[in-house]
């Protein structure tokens, strides 16, 4: 069976007429009169300031209510539940660093603290104000 058999010789493409005759002069006219056949998109300045002002706009928006704003809690403790914690720190992850840092980093007079003060009277001092709910309430 032969599929070219059914297949006929003939051009089936037409060029119309006098078409290669005019075709430099119609490029070259296109070229000097600058017009296009086709649409092309071009961006006008003032689009593309206001588009790039509302962008930067839109980004900066977004950083901004993307950070964190710390959280502050007020924790009011009773005066059973202080000595709970202060009798059983182990319950609690606590440890006496944590607890120094803690009260330097949010005391406003820890600029003002003496560093001449002996671990004796540090020790003196806590045993004579032994209110529990006073230092807490400090912190």
């Amino acid at each position: 069976m032969d599929i070219n058999k059914d297949i006929k010789k003939e051009n089936s493409f037409k060029v119309p007429e006098n078409y290669f005759e005019y075709l430099p002069q119609e490029i070259t006219e296109r070229i000097k009169s600058g017009s296009q056949s086709g649409t092309v998109f071009t961006l006008r300045p003032s689009i593309a300031f206001s588009s790039l002002a509302l962008l930067s706009l839109l980004a900066f928006f977004l950083i901004y209510i993307s950070q964190k704003s710390p959280v502050t809690t007020d924790y009011s403790f009773s005066d059973n539940d202080i000595q709970q914690i202060i009798d059983n720190p182990q319950l609690y992850n606590i440890d006496d660093n944590s607890i120094d840092d803690e009260y330097l980093s949010s005391s406003s007079e820890a600029s003002i603290i003496n560093e001449n003060i002996s671990d004796d009277e540090i020790k003196t001092f806590l045993e004579d104000n032994n209110n529990a709910s006073a230092i807490i309430n400090e912190l």
